[in-house]
């Protein structure tokens, strides 16, 4: 006796059909008769039309084929590097008042003096990153720093004194060119918010693919890219540092005059920190084209002006000679540019950039060469920069 399964061997009911298959009548045992035959016509086509439909399930049990992958997909990180061709201007004025004796005794007045840069220009390289930590979770940040040239300065001063029957009298006015540096930064969490919590509208990747569990249903067809919108919340930091050089008096007691002066090295520095919040989004146009675009708004911003007056006896010798300070400035900042994906891993992009910061209510105090100081009203002081900017950058 053999194995019970492999049905091979003898065993007792096989004796008992083996006697049974001899007692059939030899006419049972003829071939089949004429209307089975149809039938065995039709196996071989039924095993064709079976075949036939089993293909499409024998094609969905293959492993599904990769994308191919999207020359602009957002990678885990982008760097790239700008040039900014940007222009820059700043203007401060501040505000006094007292009592002095003019020639035909004490008398109260009141005066302002306003700066103001024009013409700041700088080609700025700049340094911009961005990192993607999880579907809804991005950091970016921008740093770049440059020459200035080219400026002018212009400084003018006013007075009132009613007694005299003047007000705003123009007593005098200077200009001087105007050089430096421009230092510009930020950083910046964006939160994800369309597709809702980062489900972004994309290709599914072949190293994401991998990562899904059999458990989780099978992502479906290939998607492209689609629009992002993203919050915006960071930190912005912006300086001109200038130097004021070759003097020329313009305007003496309301005369316009022509003189210049010798030995200007003065210096005055913006030097803006402050918090900003946003939005930013990209919109596709094709598969290797995007518009990018962003709107910060900057708020509680810090403002220190630092200066020093090189040609004034009566401020004290060593730098600064004068400051200023205001507390709870703004401002804004928007980017818009068009972005081109050649490859996967590479991408350039072109725009405008612009910045502009202001501040009001602050405090001028100035160092006296006797140590003392005299302090007045900051009325107001502003920072502007903007223009083109193009780069080139790569992904990964």
């Amino acid at each position: 006796m053999t194995h019970p399964i492999s049905g091979q061997g003898s065993t007792p009911a096989k004796h008992v059909l083996a006697q049974r298959s001899r007692r059939i009548p030899k006419a049972c045992a003829r071939a089949p008769q004429d209307g089975a035959r149809p039938i065995r016509r039709l196996v071989p086509a039924f095993l064709l039309l079976a075949g036939w439909l089993a293909l499409p399930l024998s094609a969905a049990a293959q492993p599904p084929e990769e994308p191919t992958p999207d020359p602009w997909i957002e990678e885990r990180v982008a760097v790239s590097l700008q040039g900014w061709q940007s222009k820059g201007t700043g203007d401060w004025s501040i505000s006094f008042s007292g009592v002095d004796d003019f020639g035909a005794g004490p008398v109260p007045y009141a005066g302002k003096s306003r700066l103001t840069f024009d013409n700041l220009k700088s080609t700025v390289p700049v340094l911009a990153a961005r990192v993607r930590a999880t579907p809804w979770l991005r950091f970016s940040g921008t740093y770049g720093s440059g020459d200035i040239s080219g400026g002018t300065t212009t400084d003018g001063d006013w007075l009132t004194i009613p007694a005299y029957g003047l007000k705003d009298y123009y007593f005098s006015e200077s200009k001087s060119d105007t050089s430096g540096t421009v230092t510009v930064y930020d950083i910046n969490v964006l939160f994800r918010i369309y597709p809702w919590l980062g489900r972004e509208s994309r290709r599914i990747e072949p190293d994401e693919r991998s990562r899904i569990p059999p458990s989780e249903p099978p992502p479906g067809p290939p998607r492209e890219k689609g629009v992002t919108i993203d919050l915006l919340a960071g930190f912005q930091s912006y300086q001109d540092d200038l130097t004021m050089t070759n003097g020329v008096q313009t305007v003496d007691n309301e005369r316009s005059v022509s003189q210049p002066f010798s030995g200007l090295n003065s210096k005055y520095q913006f030097d803006w920190n402050a918090l900003r919040a946003g939005i930013a989004g990209t919109i596709p146009i094709g598969r290797r084209f995007e518009v990018r675009a962003s709107y910060a708004y900057i708020f509680n911003a810090d403002y220190r002006g630092e200066a020093f007056w090189n040609l004034r006896t009566d401020f004290r010798s060593t730098p600064p000679n004068f400051t200023h300070s205001a507390d709870g400035g703004t401002g804004s900042e928007l980017k818009i540019s068009f972005a081109y994906h050649p490859t996967r891993l590479l991408f350039v992009e072109g725009g405008f950039w612009a910045i502009k910061l202001e501040a009001k209510n602050g405090i001028d105090t100035v160092y006296l060469s006797d140590g003392s100081t005299i302090s007045s009203k900051l009325d107001v002081v502003t920072s502007k920069r903007e223009g083109a900017f193009a780069g080139i950058g790569v992904k990964f």
